[in-house]
């Protein structure tokens, strides 16, 4: 059964200590690598309006997943396939992408950070 072992919580899928066979580890891997190619070779095709619009803010939001338990499961395979796209967006757009994007996301995101913290403290 292929979803032996996992529960649902939330928006996240927790594994418990189920036997995978390598193999398919190793064509997760694949997958991954080709979905993460075919997302660079349309970076540069749409343009950095759209790349950043379909393809970085999508990936950015999301990015949180990667650090969860279901990639870890995957030995990281897919968190490195987020960065590649990412790396590559910067790398055919150059600055403006890490001035524009990245930048007001990590200062969001830490504001949200910084909130949560707050509301915490304030809580106990």
């Amino acid at each position: 059964d292929e979803g032996e072992g996992q529960e649902l919580e939330g928006d996240v899928v927790s594994t418990t200590e189920v036997p995978v066979d390598p193999r398919i580890l190793v064509m997760s891997s694949r997958i991954s690598e080709v979905a993460s190619d075919c997302l660079v070779w349309l970076l540069w095709r749409l343009g950095p309006i759209l790349a950043t619009k379909h393809i970085g803010n999508p990936l950015l939001e999301n990015i949180h997943r990667c650090f969860n338990g279901v990639c870890k499961a995957r030995e990281n395979g897919n968190t490195n396939s987020v960065l590649y796209i990412l790396a590559s967006l910067v790398e055919y757009y150059g600055d403006h992408i890490v001035l524009h994007l990245y930048i007001p996301f990590i200062k969001k995101q830490v504001t949200n950070l910084i909130k949560r913290t707050t509301i915490n403290t304030k809580a106990e």
